[in-house]
């Protein structure tokens, strides 16, 4: 089996909260079918567009990305309060070693995102992450396109054909599925696939939740939110380093 390098490759974590309060504010345009529904069917086709509705990118928030490459790992937070933040990076220890940490809108993360994915600027010529494929690229391309920002042409899609995942995109959870459909094999978490496939034994250590991250402050990201995150970012690079046979480091 082709292997690849793993010096070259980016690791993603992203942390993406829903914007309820923005869905009853400015909720989306109804489908004309759900429009032309007589009375007594359309209330409750307008309640089931809603909540697919929640999934769409306009009511999305996108709150932090963590990336890791070779030994050098950075953490983009867009914090629900901006008080208490530095303006400027900081250096965190971590048990790995330093990590950077930067704040800033989601606009900042967004543009700060795609100028580490691009493979001029870090050396990265593949990104990886778990469900990166389906989730994490197509939300931060719409909203790069959003906030007209660049994205790199080597994750952009043809129109004409599928994503050009190869050496571009690395699916993680692909490695689990093997060429299944995910309704024929469900997907666990990635914390328990993480100990299940014996790449992590964390004991007391805890897998950090979206929501907490979504609501940390820049303390708490200092102190235990970075150590956290990493312990996926490098879980991650431990499955494909273990699937494609390669020595620990």
């Amino acid at each position: 089996m082709q292997g690849i390098d793993l010096g070259q490759v980016m690791f993603i974590w992203a942390n993406v909260e829903q914007d309820t309060s923005k869905l009853e504010d400015e909720p989306p345009v109804l489908p004309a079918h759900v429009q032309a529904a007589p009375p007594e069917a359309q209330a409750h086709m307008e309640a089931r567009f809603v909540r697919k509705a929640q999934f769409f990118d306009a009511y999305r928030t996108v709150r932090s990305v963590s990336m890791l490459l070779d030994q050098a790992c950075v953490h983009l937070v867009n914090p629900i309060a901006q008080a208490g933040w530095p303006t400027g990076p900081c250096s965190v220890g971590t048990g790995h070693g330093a990590s950077d940490l930067n704040s800033g809108d989601e606009a900042w993360l967004v543009d700060a995102f795609w100028g580490n994915a691009n493979a001029n600027t870090f050396g990265a010529s593949c990104l990886a992450g778990w469900q990166i494929d389906t989730r994490t690229i197509p939300l931060m391309i719409g909203k790069a396109m959003y906030y007209d920002i660049a994205v790199p042409d080597g994750y952009l899609m043809d129109p004409l054909k599928r994503w050009p995942t190869t050496g571009t995109i690395l699916s993680v959870d692909a490695l689990y599925h093997q060429g299944i459909r995910g309704d024929l094999r469900p997907l666990p978490e990635l914390a328990d696939l993480l100990e299940w496939w014996g790449v992590q034994n964390n004991g007391n250590v805890a897998y950090p939740l979206p929501h907490e991250l979504a609501k940390a402050s820049f303390e708490t990201w200092r102190q235990v939110g970075c150590r956290s995150v990493e312990l996926y970012l490098y879980g991650m690079r431990d499955i494909v380093r273990k699937y494609y046979g390669y020595p620990e480091r």
